[in-house]
């Protein structure tokens, strides 16, 4: 089409893994190896060589982006879509296929690359913004809008070895946000600094994106990614697996990556300071069925059942949310709520554990849940024994405090409840 203006044509990439996809050696390259890794070089002499094996990160992949659009894609970890962005941004080659560009290109990959520790944040916007691809006189003529809006004002003519972290990547998304390219790479960059620099942030992109320019975005946000999109596009295994419009395009990769766990954990893999048998051990576990698909609104509802192996008494429940990255989100305790499990040996029962709001956005989640009596080590823990899907909702305006919990992590209250008469709850009374 006249108006495209990122063309991929049957894109693949392959990489060679193993010692023989080293490759040809000069003699001086030989000789250290002989001397770092003799006995790898012996076998190689002997002809026992370790098969090399080809690894396809992309394998025929094809899209078009038009002029103007703002497209959008996710997957998993391994998809391959650093390996594309790094295609794209003609940092790597591709093995087969090709790439076709109309316009000037930018990449907001690694927001900072070419500081120097040494240099003021004044030198160091002069000297990002020319290794991005401005002239100085552009870079003069936008320096106040940058430093504005990395807010750092007062420490610009001060080495950026004293910035904190986040001052550091507030500086660097400044720069590349006031780029004047046709088209715009972005990497994750929106997550940086804190939720009020997220949304001025985000705020920037839509200017962006309404100025006619193109910007081709890679997010695990997804509230972030539907919020800026005006298409988007499914990867996995180096393969364009669906494409449609930013919801169909989440609906379709959260269903993909969602898998329910066995709800039988009689049988799940403790770590090795859990006992066995636990005096008090999970033996199942199972989420609330909706008539339709969880929303950050919702509650959520998980029915466990335990059983005793000695008297126990003071059990605090605790219940771990954490997002498809492995960080913990959230956590709730049955003591907050100053309720504990007291069961007999031999016991099995039934508990109902209730988080009335999760305040998650849409993304994928796994739980992992505890036994604890006092400070001491857990009785049972599972990890990720359960694992559940937040589809967006019009209502979901937590996309930013997602990304900001990422690292502060959010306690939320439950309730307790027992559905069976083998065990009895106390509730601690406060001490007068």
């Amino acid at each position: 089409m006249s108006d495209t203006v990122i063309q991929v044509s049957h894109l693949s990439k392959r990489f060679r893994l193993g010692a023989a996809a080293q490759g040809p050696r000069t003699a001086s390259g030989w000789l250290k190896s002989m001397l770092l890794h003799p006995v790898r070089q012996f076998r190689q002499l002997r002809g026992k060589v370790d098969e090399a094996h080809d690894f396809w990160a992309l394998k025929d992949l094809s899209f078009d982006v038009a002029k103007g659009e703002v497209l959008g894609v996710i997957g998993r970890n391994g998809a391959g879509k650093s390996t594309l962005l790094k295609i794209l941004s003609r940092i790597t080659p591709p093995t087969e296929g090709e790439v076709k560009f109309r316009g000037r290109l930018a990449s907001l990959l690694e927001v900072g690359t070419g500081f120097h520790e040494e240099l003021t944040g004044r030198e160091n916007v002069f000297m990002n913004g020319m290794i991005l691809g401005m002239t100085r006189a552009e870079v003069r003529s936008k320096f106040d809008a940058i430093v504005d809006f990395a807010g750092v004002e007062k420490f610009i003519d001060t080495p950026t070895k004293r910035y904190s972290s986040g001052m550091k990547v507030r500086l660097g998304f400044a720069v590349a946000a006031h780029l004047d390219a046709d088209i715009l790479l972005i990497d994750e960059v929106l997550s940086v600094g804190d939720a009020d620099f997220q949304r001025r942030s985000i705020k920037k992109m839509r200017e962006i994106a309404r100025s006619g320019r193109t910007i081709f975005l890679v997010s695990h946000n997804l509230s972030t990614l539907m919020d800026l999109s005006t298409r988007a596009l499914v990867m996995e295994h180096g393969q364009n697996r669906f494409e449609g419009s930013p919801a169909e395009a989440v609906e379709f990769y959260l269903k993909s990556s969602f898998r329910e766990s066995d709800d039988d954990l009689t049988h799940w893999i403790r770590p090795s300071w859990v006992s066995s048998p636990p005096p008090i051990q999970f033996i199942s576990v199972r989420m609330a069925v909706l008539d339709r698909d969880l929303t950050a609104d919702d509650p959520i509802e998980l029915t466990f059942g335990i059983q005793a192996h000695q008297d126990v008494a003071d059990v605090d429940i605790r219940v771990f949310i954490s997002d498809s990255e492995g960080r913990r989100l959230v956590t709730c305790c049955s003591a907050d709520t100053r309720t504990f499990l007291k069961q007999s040996a031999g016991d099995r029962t039934r508990v109902k554990f209730r988080i009335e709001r999760s305040y998650l956005s849409a993304g994928a989640y796994a739980i992992s849940f505890s036994a604890v009596v006092g400070t001491t080590q857990p009785l049972d823990y599972i990890e990720n024994g359960l694992r559940f899907q937040v589809m967006p909702s019009t209502k979901d305006l937590f996309g930013v405090f997602h990304a900001q919990r990422q690292s502060l992590g959010l306690r939320l209250e439950s309730t307790l409840k027992v559905l069976q008469e083998e065990a009895s709850v106390k509730s601690a009374v406060p001490n007068e």
